[in-house]
């Protein structure tokens, strides 16, 4: 596995919940991303990108973990406050939750998008003959070390073991059953939610270029773009919903002191995690995104800004006709007259 790009750990925030008597936070529970959408308008207006946080279903809104903590450029972090019930999901769709966050990021947070090109959809998978093998890695929370001050993102690493299929749809953590990508990269606690990519590098290193975006915000998104490098190649395949389940026979061991009584039997089944990841998706993203909701709120900001801009516009053309020129004389019908009348009276 090649170094990565520093900056692209930043796409990932952590997601936590509330105590018990839900004066506090939780420890955290999850992982999410930022994810930009264009903005048709983006040549005239402050920001270039519609900004989303997305997730599991499972975390932000099920297990609650709707609180989101990211990095500032002071290494530091900052928290973006929300309850469950104000992330978006597809009902009886796929595992994804996701909520605006445009207006809630400053020019200080070390926040970095992924932009809808780098998306692994369907025409990339085959344009690129994306396939079984193929390189990956995810970024998330490594529940035990989160990080006292600021977010310490983790990576796994694997490769594809099964692309996402009509013939063979997988059960997602909410119940879902549709068509999942199939990674064979081992997970645990506090990955669900967590961005999955794919990559191609002849040369061993992700460290010198990248396709993602970095964003800073002074009232809106000023969006950077480091250009993919040659012979480079990044993709989001899709989200990190939680490990293909296995069945294995338990069997209790008989050399434990002091022996309670056994909370499983001899031959009783027992279910744990397996080292085949399932990912979610990138279409599935493109659809929550353009879920009602989500896209009111875009035609929303995109037309209040056009009736800001084009209100600015009349006001300034209105200020301009209703300033008339002064006067470099004030008392030039006077000095006119004055002058006319001398010439009348002077000799020829």
């Amino acid at each position: 596995m090649p170094q990565i790009n520093e900056n692209l750990p930043n796409v990932a925030f952590f997601l936590y919940g509330k105590t018990k008597d839900g004066q506090g936070l939780s420890d955290p529970v999850g992982t999410g991303f930022f994810i930009g959408v264009p903005s048709p308008a983006r040549s005239k207006r402050p920001w270039e990108y519609h900004v989303y946080a997305v997730s599991c279903w499972h975390v932000a809104v099920r297990d609650g973990g709707s609180n989101i903590r990211f990095n500032t450029k002071d290494e530091k972090s900052l928290w973006i406050e929300l309850e469950p019930d104000q992330w978006e999901f597809v009902p009886d769709g796929a595992d994804l939750a996701a909520v605006d966050v445009t207006d809630r990021l400053t020019e200080a947070d070390k926040t970095v998008l992924i932009p809808e090109y780098m998306f692994a959809t369907k025409h990339v998978i085959l344009l690129d003959n994306i396939g079984i093998g193929e390189d990956g890695f995810m970024l998330g929370l490594f529940a035990k070390s989160p990080g006292k001050t600021t977010n310490l993102v983790a990576a796994r690493f694997g490769n594809v073991s099964l692309l996402a299929t009509d013939e063979a749809p997988i059960r997602q953590p909410n119940g879902s059953i549709r068509p999942s990508h199939i990674f064979d990269m081992r997970s645990r606690g506090g990955f669900s939610g967590s961005p999955v990519f794919v990559y191609r590098t002849p040369g061993g290193d992700l460290r010198k270029d990248s396709n993602t975006v970095t964003a800073t915000k002074n009232f809106g998104l000023q969006i950077h773009f480091d250009k993919l490098g040659e012979n480079r190649f990044l993709k989001l395949l899709g989200v990190h919903a939680g490990q293909y389940p296995e069945k294995t026979k338990a069997k209790k061991a008989k050399t434990i002191p002091h022996e309670s009584a056994a909370v499983l039997n001899d031959g009783d089944d027992l279910e744990i995690p397996s080292g085949m990841t399932v990912v979610i998706p990138t279409w599935e993203i493109i659809e929550l995104l353009n879920s009602p909701k989500l896209k009111k709120q875009r035609i929303e900001r995109e037309q209040a800004f056009a009736a800001s801009t084009e209100g600015a516009a009349i006001a300034e053309s209105a200020k301009a006709v209703s300033i008339e020129p002064e006067d470099a004389n004030p008392r030039h019908k006077e000095d006119f007259t004055r002058l006319l009348g001398a010439a009348a009276k002077a000799k020829p």
